[in-house]
């Protein structure tokens, strides 16, 4: 005896939607699978905040012309309620007073992505900024400056609000040869 279709009341758009979601949910697995695959081939990045670069953030929010931002971080650290070490390691993300700081820089960021998707080179998008020297082998200059940089402004400052990247000021132009 054979055993009754159990689907057999089902209209045949019905079917065809069932076996569309079962080929879909097929694909959603194995893609899952291969996505689990390919994480496990990325090495672990050791986001462990360095001394240096704390000591970098601590002396950007100390100096007299901070962002307001800045400040605020500063005196939720000085309180207690945040370490240097949770800012930089991004366990500090869902506090009010480090989203602001990093919404701060936001603005800029977003023109230079806009400028390298317009095509922009790297190069091109920190001479825009004044910077000259090179990111990759240590910041020697690249290129001869006609004057120094302020001394107030420092690449490593980031988050100071007054660092070459954030200069508006159009560099110089290279000296006559």
């Amino acid at each position: 005896m054979t055993q009754p279709d159990l689907d057999s009341w089902k209209p045949p758009a019905l079917r065809e939607a069932e076996a569309q979601l079962d080929e879909t949910m097929s694909k959603a697995r194995d893609l899952i699978k291969k996505t689990e695959e390919k994480l496990k081939q990325i090495p672990d990045v050791d986001n462990t905040a360095k001394p240096e670069d704390i000591a970098r953030i601590k002396a950007a929010a100390e100096r007299p012309d901070a962002p307001a931002a800045m400040r605020e971080l500063k005196k939720k650290v000085d309180a207690g309620e945040l370490s240097w070490k949770d800012v930089l390691e991004g366990k500090a993300l869902k506090d009010p007073a480090v989203q602001e700081a990093m919404r701060a820089r936001l603005g800029e960021m977003r023109e230079i992505y806009q400028e390298a998707e317009e095509g922009a080179t790297l190069e091109e998008i920190l001479e825009a900024r004044g910077v000259t020297g090179s990111v990759f082998n240590g910041g020697g200059p690249t290129r001869a400056q006609a004057a120094p940089p302020p001394a107030q402004q420092s690449e490593d400052d980031y988050f100071s609000g007054n660092n070459v990247l954030s200069s508006r000021q159009p560099p110089p132009p290279p000296p006559q040869q």
